[in-house]
C-alpha cells in the first residue's frame, strides 16, 4: 500500500462582541487559533487571547455538599486531541488534568479568569506518545497551568507518566503533581491496571507532600463471567485539585465484584442481553474511621428495540460522615439504602424518552423514612431535523442534612422541582438553532438543628435553623451558521440567576419565582474563519 504524508497549517482568527444587558456595557475581544500538523506523528494547537467562553451551557446544579461537582468541558481547545492527557485515578470522574480549572474562578474571587494564551502539542514516535499542555491566565491573580505526558506501549504492558505544575502567585502557592500509570495483561484473561500519584504543595514557604494509588484487576473467567478486584489509597495530605479533580482525599477503599453477562435469551424476550453485577466494598478514611460498607446488586440490560435499562440496589451499613461538618467532627449515620432505575428509549416513530427514578433513605433517621426522585424527559420529533423535549424532575428528601457552621447541622424536609426543556433544529446543512432551558425551585423546611458531639452522635440543639428556598435559572438560545468548513458565526443569547431566600413555600412557587431571575442577561456574537495555509 502506498504511504501518504499530508501536512496542515491552519489559522483561525476570531472576533467576538458581548453586550451585558443587566450592567449596560459591552465587551469586544479578538484572537486567533493555530493548528500545525506537519505529519501524522505531530500536532501543535495554540490559542492567542483565546475566547474560551461557553457557547454551550452547562446543566444547572444546586450543591450544598462538602464535595465539588464535576462539570465536563465543552470547549473545543480542551476536548479535541485531549486523550493523551487522560490520567484517571480510577475513582469516578477523577483526573490529574481537569481542564475546567483553566479560565475558572479567579484566585482573587473576581469572576472567571481571562486567558492570555494556551498551547497544546502531542505526537508519537514508534510506540511512544507524548503531549504538552500549557495555559497562562491574565492579571495579578492569574495562574499558570502546565502538564507533560509520556506513554510507551510494550505490547502486553504500557507505562506512562504525567507531570503537572500550577503556579498561583495570588495565593503564594505552587502545586506539583506526578503520576505514573501502568497497564499489564499477563494472560488473555487477566488485566491489571495501576497508578501511583504524589503531590508537593509549596504554600507560603512550607512544603506539604503526600501520595496515593490505585490498583484494579479484571479476570475473564469465560461463559460470560468476570471478576474484578480494586484497591485505593489516598493520603489525607494528597492535593491534586489545583489542576486535577478528586472528589475527596483521605480514604482507603476496596471492592470485589463479580459479573455475569447473558446473551442467550429466548427469541420472544423483550431483552437481548443482561449483565448482572454483585459487589461488596469497604470505605475508611486514612485514620481508620469506617465510612461505609456496601452491598451492590445491579443489572444492565439491552432491549431488542434499542432501549437500555439499568436497575441498581445499594445497601449501606452504618458509618461515619467525616466531610459534612467541614472538619468539625465526624457524624455517625445509621444504615441506608438506595434503589435506582434508569431507562433510555431511542426514537420510535415520533417519540423518544428518558426515565430516571430513585428511592433512597439516609440522614439521621436511616431507613425509617424514604425519599424519592423521578425524572422523565420525552422528546418529540417534528421532523428528522427538528426535535423538542420537555420534562420535569421532582425530588423529595425528608431527612436532608445541611451544614450550618462549626459542628451545627440542620435537618430539613426538602422538595425540589426542576424543568428541563428545549429544542434542536438543523435548519439546513449550514444552520443550526438550539434552545436550552433549565429552572429549579427548591424549598427546605427545618426539622431542627443538631450538634455533632465528640462521640460523633447527633444531639438536638435549640439553636435556630431556618427554612430556606432556592431558585435557579439557566436559559440559552444559540444560533450557528457555518460559513465554510470549521468557520462559524455564533449568535448566543443567555439569561440566568441564582437566589436563596430565608423562607420556604410551595415548591411550585419556588420554581415559578426562578423565571424572574435576571442576574445575567447577555448577547454574544462571535465570528471565526479558518484559513488553510
Amino acid at each position: 500500500m502506498p504511504q501518504y504524508s499530508q501536512s496542515l497549517l491552519a489559522v483561525t482568527p476570531y472576533v467576538s462582541g458581548l453586550y451585558d444587558n443587566v450592567r449596560g456595557r459591552s465587551h469586544f475581544q479578538e484572537g486567533a487559533d493555530l493548528l500545525w500538523k506537519p505529519n501524522g506523528q505531530f500536532q501543535l494547537t495554540a490559542a492567542l487571547n483565546p475566547d474560551f467562553g461557553q457557547v454551550e451551557s452547562d446543566d444547572l446544579v444546586v450543591n450544598f455538599s462538602a464535595t465539588e461537582t464535576y462539570v465536563s468541558d465543552k470547549r473545543p481547545f480542551f476536548t479535541e486531541n485531549q486523550g493523551i492527557f487522560d490520567f484517571s485515578l480510577l475513582d469516578d470522574y477523577s483526573q490529574l488534568v481537569y481542564t475546567r480549572r483553566v479560565g475558572g474562578p479567579s484566585d482573587d474571587g473576581h469572576g472567571a479568569a481571562d486567558i492570555n494564551a494556551a498551547v497544546k502539542l502531542n505526537g508519537s514516535f514508534g510506540t511512544t506518545s507524548y503531549g504538552v499542555l500549557a495555559a497562562d491566565e491574565d492579571g495579578e491573580a492569574g495562574r499558570f497551568f502546565g502538564a507533560a505526558r509520556l506513554t510507551h506501549d510494550f505490547g502486553d504492558q504500557s507505562l506512562g507518566m504525567l507531570l503537572t505544575r500550577v503556579d498561583r502567585p495570588w495565593r503564594d502557592r505552587e502545586a506539583t503533581v506526578l503520576g505514573i500509570d501502568h497497564r499489564w495483561r499477563p494472560t488473555p484473561q487477566l488485566t491489571v491496571t495501576s497508578n501511583v500519584v504524589g503531590s508537593d504543595i509549596l504554600q507560603s514557604g512550607t512544603h506539604t507532600r503526600d501520595t496515593g494509588g490505585t490498583v484494579i484487576a479484571n479476570y475473564e473467567m469465560g461463559d460470560g463471567w468476570r471478576q474484578q478486584w480494586l484497591g485505593m489509597h489516598f493520603g489525607d495530605q494528597l492535593q491534586v485539585n489545583d489542576f486535577g479533580y478528586l472528589e475527596r482525599n483521605d480514604f482507603n477503599y476496596g471492592h470485589w465484584e463479580v459479573r455475569k453477562r447473558n446473551t442467550a435469551l429466548p427469541a420472544d424476550s423483550a431483552y437481548s442481553s443482561h449483565e448482572w453485577r454483585f459487589r461488596i466494598d469497604g470505605l475508611d478514611n486514612d485514620h481508620g474511621l469506617r465510612l461505609r460498607r456496601q452491598l451492590r446488586i445491579s443489572r444492565n440490560s439491552n432491549l431488542r428495540n434499542g432501549a437500555n435499562e439499568i436497575v441498581q440496589l445499594n445497601v449501606n451499613s452504618a458509618g461515619w460522615d467525616d466531610l459534612l461538618t467541614r472538619g468539625n467532627g465526624a457524624l455517625f449515620l445509621p444504615p441506608s439504602l438506595d434503589l435506582v432505575y434508569e431507562r433510555v428509549s431511542p426514537r420510535h416513530g415520533d417519540w423518544a424518552f428518558k426515565l430516571d427514578a430513585e428511592v433512597l433513605s439516609g440522614g439521621l433517621g436511616g431507613n425509617r423514612q424514604l425519599g424519592y426522585d423521578v425524572k422523565f424527559i420525552p422528546t418529540y420529533f417534528i421532523s428528522d431535523a427538528f426535535s423538542v423535549y420537555a420534562g420535569p424532575y421532582y425530588e423529595h428528601t425528608p431527612d436532608w442534612l445541611v451544614w450550618q457552621h462549626d459542628n451545627l447541622v440542620g435537618r430539613f424536609d426538602q422538595h425540589t422541582l426542576l424543568l428541563d426543556a428545549g429544542f434542536d433544529w438543523s435548519i439546513d446543512s449550514r444552520q443550526e438553532l438550539r434552545l436550552k432551558l433549565q429552572a429549579i425551585g427548591l424549598d427546605a423546611r427545618a426539622r431542627g438543628g443538631y450538634r455533632v458531639g465528640v462521640n460523633g452522635r447527633a444531639a438536638a440543639s435549640n439553636e435556630p435553623v431556618d427554612d430556606f428556598s432556592v431558585h435557579n435559572l439557566g436559559l440559552q438560545i444559540r444560533y450557528r451558521y457555518e460559513l465554510a468548513p470549521l468557520s462559524y458565526l455564533y449568535v448566543v443569547y443567555g439569561r440566568g440567576g441564582y437566589a436563596q431566600d430565608e423562607f420556604a413555600g410551595k415548591t411550585t412557587d419556588a420554581l415559578r419565582n426562578s423565571f424572574a431571575l435576571r442576574d445575567d442577561e447577555q448577547l454574544l456574537v462571535k465570528l471565526s474563519y479558518r484559513f488553510d495555509i
